[in-house]
């Protein structure tokens, strides 16, 4: 079994990430296990300290995928953050026989799929790949802040703060905004 989750399907700037993680052997979850969730209701300490676990753990496979911008504007983010989906699956490195997927995400396949409204907050794997999308495509956009300081990326992310859109309104977009919310 597999669990997928994406991060910043909101976002107005950057790519959607999508985690996936499945488990080899999970027999019990330890103390740092026990505290995986919805990386929304996570502390960024939290978050940071499950993602280096996650990424370690010989017991937990794990594989991200993206979308970028471009790819969002050409397709819509529904159909962008289904390719995400697809590249974290086939970066996993092995075929689940069952996929869990947070509610709004889809994957097309041969692959037994299951829906969870609320699955990062009802399946450890998908709150596992919440941690991984989340973390994942923070440290992308705080890299990319670097470039592009203006917009605040080191603590907004992309997203839809007062700040960014009032940056956004006085310098334009940068080459990392998405033009169109077509949902497609």
């Amino acid at each position: 079994m597999a669990g997928l989750d994406e991060a910043g399907r909101g976002a107005l700037a950057g790519p959607v990430f999508v985690g996936c993680v499945a488990s080899t052997g999970l027999t019990a979850l330890d103390d740092d296990l026990e505290r995986v969730n919805d990386s929304k209701q996570l502390s960024p300490a939290n978050r940071k300290t499950l993602f280096r676990y996650l990424t370690s753990s010989a017991q937990i496979e794990i594989g991200i995928g993206q979308a970028d911008n471009h790819k969002i504007d050409e397709v819509g983010i529904n159909q962008a953050t289904s390719l995400a989906a697809a590249r974290a699956l086939a970066s996993l490195g092995s075929n689940p026989d069952m996929l869990l997927l947070d509610q709004g995400l889809s994957l097309p396949g041969e692959i037994e799929v299951r829906s969870l409204e609320k699955g990062d907050e009802r399946s450890f794997h998908v709150a596992a790949a919440s941690v991984l999308a989340k973390v994942g495509r923070d440290r992308y956009m705080w890299l990319k802040s670097e470039n592009f300081p203006d917009y605040g990326w080191h603590s907004n992310v992309g997203y839809g703060t007062k700040s960014h859109r009032e940056v956004l309104e006085e310098k334009g977009p940068s080459p990392l905004h998405r033009r169109s919310y077509t949902v497609k």
